[in-house]
């Protein structure tokens, strides 16, 4: 009997106990079929950028035009800044300096370069273009890139220290966290 459950403990569901006890005062309880971290939460990559789904920023214009866009782009910033706070606590270890959008064809780059224009124009958020020789000589020897767009505000984390991190933080506000708790049904 909780007044507030929430299911999954990865980054969504840890995060969301947390910031409940944070920000509202409730000490939700949290449960996990599997382990904590045991989904996507702990099978990913690690990357933190300014990404929402797989359209691009030229996209949004196009479908839902620029007031909306400029909302949505304000939004990630903001879920961004709430990320790199959360980051700073925890010993995820913590790598700042970008992402890095890869083109493996030439095309590809030229693509990049005409959302880079977006990105700068629109967004007013720089990003920088990279030839194939810069990105083997300042990151990664990709054999296949023809080039890259840089976005400066990106950091990768180790995900499960920061799923673990995120449990740490949620209980230590007083939400309960348990593993190995399918929910199977709920009344309210």
């Amino acid at each position: 009997d909780v007044d507030v459950a929430v299911i999954g403990a990865g980054f969504t569901g840890l995060a969301c106990a947390l910031f409940l006890a944070r920000e509202h005062g409730v000490r939700a309880t949290v449960l996990e079929a599997n382990r904590i971290g045991w989904g996507c939460s702990g099978r990913n990559g690690g990357q933190g950028q300014l990404a929402s789904g797989r359209l691009k920023r030229s996209q949004w214009l196009r479908r839902w035009g620029k007031e909306t866009a400029l909302g949505i782009h304000g939004e990630i910033c903001e879920g961004f800044e709430t990320f790199r706070r959360l980051v700073a606590e925890i010993d995820c270890d913590p790598q700042p300096g970008g992402h890095l959008h890869v083109a493996h064809r030439p095309g590809k780059l030229a693509l990049l370069r005409s959302e880079a224009r977006v990105w700068k124009d629109v967004f007013g958020y720089e990003a920088e273009i990279l030839g194939r020789e810069e990105v083997h000589l300042r990151y990664v020897r990709d054999e296949d890139a023809a080039g890259a767009m840089h976005e400066p505000m990106g950091i990768s984390v180790h995900p499960m220290k920061l799923v673990h991190g995120y449990l740490r933080l949620a209980r230590a506000e007083g939400a309960r966290v348990h593993p190995a708790s399918p929910v199977t049904r709920w009344e309210s």
